[in-house]
């Protein structure tokens, strides 16, 4: 929530966020064609679709000459007009690079910052329907729904098509992947918690070492958070009392809480103990974040 008009029109939001990335892809290589260079660009495209409010074009109604005809007995609500809206803007962009000759020369990822949100405040026409399928929780929550997000890479000559990976991945890991992709190293102190993903998308990865030995997340409104290692996922609550555990790859759905079971008492010390000692909000440190960009930072204005 924020400051803003109250007439503003926000169905028109796509439309413009799409016509404005366009206009960017064009205007480079113009550039590049004046300047007799070839120089490479990045765009990073944040869709407003299928965030809140879900407000398709007023003359993009899903697709028009299906509006009234049922799919399995029932029409498609707002959310399905706007899942159809971006796979709209999806095609605009990959229309103009197939368009300019680049589409066998560029990376291009789809991916998101978060799990789907809560049904009561979606509309796709069908009450049964859940957005996240057989995953726990959703938006904001630690279970799998909360964080679990599509992450699909095509780059032609680069990424075998049709391959799926089990590993565990972040968002932040593109960081580093960035500068790896760029030739370029990345500062010592920054960006700790992230690591290249080039060796798993060139299929280079060794399937013995997991990029991420645990990660924690740290999101929620009933738990503090938790810790996962491996398929293992252990929830712990405000008050430090780990109170769930899960084997994801038995139990993707989080059902089975095995937290009392004998046989996983060693474990779930050990994962509490690890979670403890790296969500340790009381213990903060700038260090070891000591660039000299956040050197500067702390002088007076």
């Amino acid at each position: 929530p924020g400051i803003g008009d109250v007439d503003y029109n926000s169905s028109q939001t796509g439309i413009m966020l799409v016509d404005k990335a366009l206009d960017f892809i064009s205007a480079h290589l113009d550039e590049n064609r004046q300047k007799g260079e070839d120089r490479p660009f990045l765009l990073y495209f944040a869709s407003q679709a299928i965030h809140v409010p879900h407000t398709v074009p007023i003359d993009f109604d899903g697709d028009p000459s299906l509006v009234n005809e049922p799919v399995m007995g029932i029409t498609g609500g707002a959310t399905g007009d706007f899942v159809y809206e971006l796979d709209v803007q999806v095609g605009k962009l990959l229309q103009k690079l197939e368009a300019e000759g680049l589409s066998n020369n560029t990376i291009f990822i789809f991916t998101s910052d978060n799990g789907a949100l809560w049904p009561n405040i979606c509309d796709f026409g069908n009450e049964e329907h859940d957005n996240n399928g057989p995953l726990r929780g959703y938006k904001a929550s630690v279970y799998e729904g909360g964080h679990r997000v599509p992450f699909i890479i095509k780059w032609p000559g680069k990424v075998d098509e049709g391959v799926v990976s089990d590993e565990l991945v972040l968002a932040q890991d593109w960081v580093a992947t960035m500068y790896e992709l760029c030739g370029q190293d990345m500062p010592e102190d920054q960006a700790l918690d992230c690591t290249s993903l080039m060796s798993l998308i060139t299929g280079q990865q060794n399937c013995d070492e997991a990029l991420h030995p645990f990660v924690l997340y740290q999101a929620g409104y009933a738990y503090d958070g938790a810790i996962r290692e491996g398929d293992w996922v252990l929830t712990v609550n405000s008050e430090n009392i780990a109170e769930e555990l899960f084997h994801l790859r038995d139990d993707p759905g989080q059902e089975n809480n095995l937290i009392k079971d004998p046989q996983y008492s060693d474990l779930v010390s050990r994962l509490k103990t690890k979670f403890l000692k790296y969500n340790d909000h009381d213990n903060a440190t700038r260090e070891p974040r000591t660039t000299e960009a956040f050197r500067a930072s702390e002088q007076p204005f």
